[in-house]
């Protein structure tokens, strides 16, 4: 499975569609992690990072399979913007295919999305915190466990907040025990007593 089907798919499991590029960045970056998809990801402002994704949103939009619906908010901030992505029914099409050809990536990534939706709400602070925290341990070499965060508040907390730090990141505790819980339930962090 690539990118693009890899977007397709999550696109397609969120009723009304997905919102924000950031949560079709941190679903794939999951998904690379358990496998389905192989990817190259780089750290960057709300996580891991890849370009590759970003090319993939940008040729299902040009080729029509997949909507973008901009909400901007011009009481908030900076001008606040978010965009909103579904598919077409040239998607939708396509999406068929894909389930077909890719029986088992295709399941993976709806339990991804599934687990996110219900742990998380597909929230894209706690979906990004959670990769932060995966791509830093992962880059640390450390085991994927919730005691050095939720268990062991101190020197291995603050560890991983001095490394996100040095990659331009912040985390809270209370964010990295959401983040580790999410982590959990997706099967890439390891639940110790």
């Amino acid at each position: 499975m690539d990118y693009s089907d890899a977007v397709l798919t999550i696109t397609g499991q969120v009723d009304g569609g997905i919102m924000g590029r950031t949560a079709i960045q941190k679903l794939i970056y999951f998904a690379s992690q358990k496998g389905i998809v192989e990817g190259h990801f780089i750290p960057h402002y709300y996580g891991p990072y890849s370009e590759e994704v970003s090319r993939a949103i940008m040729s299902l939009l040009s080729l029509n399979f997949v909507k973008e619906a901009l909400f901007s908010a011009s009481d908030w901030p900076y001008n606040f913007r978010r965009y909103t992505y579904s598919l077409t029914e040239e998607g939708v099409g396509l999406l068929k295919l894909i389930e077909a050809e890719y029986s088992s990536e295709y399941q993976e990534l709806k339990t991804i999305v599934e687990t996110s939706k219900d742990v998380a709400g597909l929230s894209i602070l706690i979906m990004s915190c959670a990769a932060k925290v995966h791509y830093i341990l992962k880059r640390r070499r450390e085991a994927m466990n919730s005691k050095p965060v939720a268990k062991r508040r101190g020197e291995a907390a603050f560890q991983i907040q001095s490394e996100a730090q040095k990659l331009g990141w912040r985390l809270t505790t209370e964010q990295m025990e959401k983040a580790v819980e999410l982590l959990q339930q997706l099967e890439l962090a390891e639940t110790k007593e």
